[in-house]
């Protein structure tokens, strides 16, 4: 269904038309909305850089910001382009990257 203002908010979207999945139950996902898995990546590459600046670098946010220039993927970046794909719910997105 269409995204509520809330949802556009947490996914950082401002198409007002964005539609999510939404979990709905049935005999074949014993009633969850939910059946099988898919991996969830969080990659960081390494190059020379970003191997010298984890060798010597106590600043996580700098590390953060290093990694992400690099084209690091996060978790939150993984699973909200699988909310926005509709492969999985805003929920279940939002339960993985509260732990």
């Amino acid at each position: 269904g269409r995204a509520t203002p809330k949802e556009l908010e947490i996914l950082g979207v401002t198409d007002e038309n964005t539609t999510i999945a939404r979990p709905q139950g049935c005999r074949f996902c014993n009633n969850t909305g939910y059946k099988g898995r898919i991996a969830v990546h969080e990659v960081m590459y390494i190059n020379e850089p970003m191997k010298a600046a984890v060798m010597r670098e106590r600043n996580l946010d700098i590390l953060r910001k290093m990694a992400s220039d690099n084209g690091m993927n996060t978790l939150w970046e993984s699973s909200r382009n699988l909310v926005l794909k509709g492969v999985t719910s805003i929920q279940e997105m939002m339960m993985l990257n509260a732990e």
